[in-house]
């Protein structure tokens, strides 16, 4: 039972560090679609100053606007966590842009088994 428990926590920890590696790529290349796969179908959506709740459809278009303003130029994870449950983990980091760099906060939870974004802010 214990060996059990132990693969599931080392397979989960492995499993999160891949979405937030995926994640980081997507957001330094303006990889919209790419940022989608890794979205819950909710997600607190924060750019600049408006922050919303948004169904995800509506905030890959705010996405999409923002990347069409300003066009990537890498991504560079700086700290990353989780919480005491391993329910949840974060990424901050910073995304390099033709118009200046922008401080990034990833917010990961689970749901159904799988490790999606539930909040994202994008502040200048």
């Amino acid at each position: 039972m214990k060996v059990g428990i132990v693969l599931f926590i080392v397979s989960f920890g492995f499993s999160a560090l891949n979405a937030q590696t995926d994640l980081g790529s997507s957001l330094g290349k303006g990889d919209v679609a790419g940022i989608s796969s890794h979205l819950g179908d909710k997600v607190e959506l924060c750019i600049g100053e408006k922050e919303e709740l948004l169904p995800k459809t509506d905030a890959v278009n705010r996405l999409r606007d923002f990347y069409a303003t300003h066009v990537a130029k890498g991504f560079k994870a700086m700290h990353s966590g989780n919480s005491k449950t391993n329910e949840s983990n974060y990424t901050i980091g910073e995304l390099l842009t033709d118009k200046g760099s922008f401080r990034v906060y990833i917010y990961f939870t689970q749901v159904g088994g799988k490790r999606v974004v539930a909040e994202l802010r994008i502040e200048h």
